[in-house]
């Protein structure tokens, strides 16, 4: 956990474009000089440029993600209490997932910097087209993959669990029929990713950031450690939990971008 605000007051920079460059997982985490997110997340995006000389070296997208690293963590944590079988079986769901947030993530890059140029051109029009070529081909395509998560759980399973792997029989069980509730999850979730994307070609950054850290911590997570642990659900309360705060924020996103 990369505590920058610490670390910049302490005057000791530690080369966090070697961490990067060799894809160390890090997050970032508050401390006891500051507990406010924003400060950690823009002293990441200082240091991060001043110590490598490289100012495109993090920008509010990648402090973005740095922030809501935690946020996984936690998640995993609580699948870990349902038990080494469940977690497991959330490990092989989080390796299907990340197939249709990534192909998400394509799209919302590519419309931050289609809208930013259709911002610097003042072309309302070539605006409006991007936008919704963003939300129609990255939440379409996500949806879409989502939809074949539901239609086709044990071949997608099966491509992950090794047969003769040691519980490998109640792993897939599980992951079958946890993949369902996992498309409920990309469904819900691909508003959210698009449409950070869209803001961030508008400018419009710190809102986004905000709903986003709001959603994760204070719905997605209680509710799913309440679903998860409290109820017979067990991991698959986890990921409902998740669906509602990704939904959250994608409807509250939304609700931005009319406004912008």
């Amino acid at each position: 956990s990369h505590t920058a605000y610490l670390v910049g007051k302490r005057a000791y920079y530690p080369p966090m474009d070697k961490f990067y460059a060799s894809e160390v997982e890090v997050s970032l985490g508050t401390d006891w000089m500051s507990n406010d997110m924003f400060k950690v997340m823009r002293a990441a995006i200082l240091l991060g440029r001043i110590t490598s000389g490289d100012q495109a070296l993090i920008d509010a997208w990648d402090a973005l993600e740095l922030a809501t690293m935690g946020y996984f963590v936690a998640i995993t944590f609580l699948a870990g209490l349902t038990g080494p079988i469940q977690l497991a079986a959330h490990a092989v769901a989080i390796q299907i997932a990340e197939i249709g947030i990534g192909f998400a993530f394509g799209f919302s890059e590519a419309a931050a910097v289609s809208v930013a140029f259709d911002v610097g051109r003042k072309d309302e029009l070539g605006l409006r087209r991007t936008i919704h070529r963003a939300v129609v081909f990255g939440a379409g395509g996500m949806i879409l993959y989502a939809g074949v998560l539901a239609l086709i759980p044990a071949y997608l399973t099966a491509l992950f669990v090794a047969p003769g792997a040691p519980v490998a029989g109640n792993v897939s069980i599980i992951t079958v029929t946890l993949l369902p509730v996992v498309a409920i999850c990309l469904a819900a979730d691909c508003g959210r990713i698009v449409l950070v994307g869209v803001l961030r070609g508008l400018g419009d950054t710190r809102r986004p950031v905000t709903l986003n850290l709001a959603g994760f911590w204070l719905v997605a997570l209680p509710l799913a450690t309440v679903l998860g642990l409290g109820t017979s659900l067990g991991v698959t309360g986890i990921w409902f939990g998740m669906a509602v705060g990704m939904g959250v924020i994608s409807i509250l996103l939304a609700r931005r971008l009319t406004q912008a």
